[in-house]
């Protein structure tokens, strides 16, 4: 071979080493072609199609390649197939946490997977999850950029999924001083009343019949966030709520995964996802939207209805207060803070309480117990409130077990490492996505003894104090733990105390032998129980 063929040989190599290069020849063969015909609109037409088709592949081909490999010096994981990489593993089971938790057995609590176009870190132990988010907590608490959720929160104006920034923390920080000032003292608790004293209503209307276990939740548990965040002024609100956040909220939230998040080149193609995803957040802000404009425009400072009257106050104090810089807590930021509380309470709680609702069900003995140690310290004339807390710890211990069993989000909202980090020996790079199993976790027997047993007791000391842990994990840790950790206890505390004690649930007599405890197979990103009905009787 001569020394022109070993050089062209090293410049053109048989392999796709550099896709400008086989571009520039697609060009010049279709060049060829169309010198060589009639050069009609449609031949021209034709040829720069030819070329852009085959840019998009050549493209994408060297983007795969590019991200195929394992990073080095970075967690080894389970074999890969092209392209998909182990998206296969995770979507061949209606439970990926499951799948995550048996290759911690063969790869160890700390591996990767190679999902789309992305590695992500995978965590699955107490010390694992501690060290990244706690003693590293701001170099791992970033967000990952994803076509759904800039959609769903209107270009990252929310707190739960926007990346960690100064002006997230401004944002973050300003929205816990007006949820504390909001629901102090007993103003939740007056909330929770009102709705319970409407879902007696709704169950006593149904006594002996069967009645959508889903529904009772959704009735309490989304009918206190509606009433909490847009006031009482407006029935439809709570209405177009009650119909969104169950449906379509839930299943671009926590259904299955969807395909444009993992292959991000998808987001330049027109597809059903993209449509139900726009058409979805369209709704769903444009409804929260038309509220906060609703509430400005009928603002009282002397009156505070409502969390969105809250945060227009915080908004307005620091136009007063002389912050200029109001870019962080816009409008849009107050609608999108509100949906945080929505989406995160209802679809969170929610499906905690969903867990909870069939669990008691399964084992009727725990509502006796629930039932006589209420009304022990409280009897069955008032409603329990938080003041009885002391006096039923047991109902505590329920809510703690519940938000354990559901562990609704059991390998977390992905986040991202926010600088190059060594963690462990490894080198984990900016912006790496990073899941965390609070599945394997909160079901490990040396966390939990019996842990697929729903035993509230084993929260309880002998004294009847309650016992904590490190393990128990439900409202996440470090930067990103839940504003609303306090809130949600306080939510299910009153309901499931009020609920249990008034209430006997039984299984429909047609499906006594069906187990209620089972995965809901359309659901993947969350826990949840497949639907399931109930029998109410009343106590009291």
């Amino acid at each position: 071979m001569n020394a022109t063929s070993k050089q062209q040989n090293r410049v053109f190599p048989g392999h796709l080493s550099s896709p400008a290069m086989v571009i520039i020849g697609a060009a010049a063969s279709a060049g060829a072609v169309a010198a060589g015909a009639a050069v009609t609109g449609t031949t021209l037409a034709l040829f720069f199609a030819t070329v852009c088709l085959v840019a998009a592949v050549v493209s994408m081909t060297h983007q795969h390649r590019r991200h195929h490999r394992r990073l080095p010096n970075f967690p080894g994981g389970p074999h890969r197939v092209p392209l998909l990489g182990n998206i296969p593993i995770l979507t061949g089971t209606d439970k990926p946490y499951v799948a995550c938790t048996e290759l911690a057995k063969k790869h160890g609590d700390i591996y990767s997977l190679k999902l789309g176009d992305d590695w992500f870190l995978v965590l699955n132990s107490t010390e694992l999850i501690r060290a990244a988010f706690v003693d590293m907590a701001e170099e791992f608490a970033g967000r990952p950029s994803l076509f759904s959720t800039e959609k769903l929160t209107e270009g990252y104006k929310d707190i739960s999924f926007t990346d960690y920034t100064p002006e997230w923390r401004h944002h973050r920080r300003l929205f816990s001083k007006s949820l504390k000032s909001f629901t102090g003292g007993t103003r939740l608790e007056s909330i929770v009343h009102e709705r319970l004293g409407a879902l007696e209503e709704y169950l006593d209307a149904r006594l002996g019949q069967e009645i959508n276990a889903t529904y009772i939740i959704d009735l309490a548990v989304l009918g206190i966030l509606t009433r909490l965040s847009f006031g009482y002024e407006n029935d439809d609100i709570h209405e177009q709520m009650m119909r969104l956040i169950p449906g379509d909220v839930a299943t671009l939230v926590i259904g299955k995964r969807m395909a444009v998040d993992a292959f991000h080149w998808m987001k330049h193609f027109s597809n059903k996802e993209k449509k139900f995803i726009k058409a979805v957040s369209n709704e769903f802000n444009g409804l929260i939207n038309a509220e906060v404009q609703r509430h400005k425009e009928t603002y009282d400072p002397s009156n505070i209805r409502d969390m969105i009257d809250e945060l227009i106050k915080s908004q307005q104090e620091a136009r007063d207060n002389g912050d200029t810089d109001l870019d962080f807590f816009s409008d849009t930021h107050i609608s999108q803070t509100i949906a945080n509380v929505l989406v995160g309470g209802g679809i969170g709680t929610g499906q905690s309480s969903y867990w909870a609702l069939a669990c008691m069900t399964e084992n009727p003995h725990l509502q006796e117990k629930v039932s006589e140690v209420v009304e022990g310290a409280v009897g069955h004339d008032r409603m329990p409130a938080l003041s009885d807390r002391s006096a039923i710890r047991y109902v505590e211990a329920l809510v703690m077990e519940a938000l354990r069993y559901a562990s609704a989000a059991p390998i977390g909202v992905p986040r991202t490492t926010t600088r190059d980090v060594n963690f462990r020996g490894y080198r984990i790079p900016k912006g790496t996505p990073v899941l965390y199993n609070m599945y394997a976790v909160h079901f490990d027997e040396k966390n939990f003894e019996e842990p697929f047993e729903f035993k509230p007791e084993r929260f309880l000391k002998e004294d009847g104090s309650i016992q904590h842990s490190q393990s128990y994990l439900p409202f996440n840790i470090g930067h990103r733990q839940c504003l609303g950790k306090t809130q949600g206890e306080v939510i299910c505390f009153l309901v499931y105390s009020w609920l249990f004690h008034r209430y006997t649930f039984t299984k429909v007599p047609e499906h006594q032998d069906e187990n209620l405890l089972v995965q809901n197979p359309m659901i993947q990103a969350a826990r949840s129980p497949k639907p399931f009905k109930v029998i109410a009787t009343k106590r009291y």
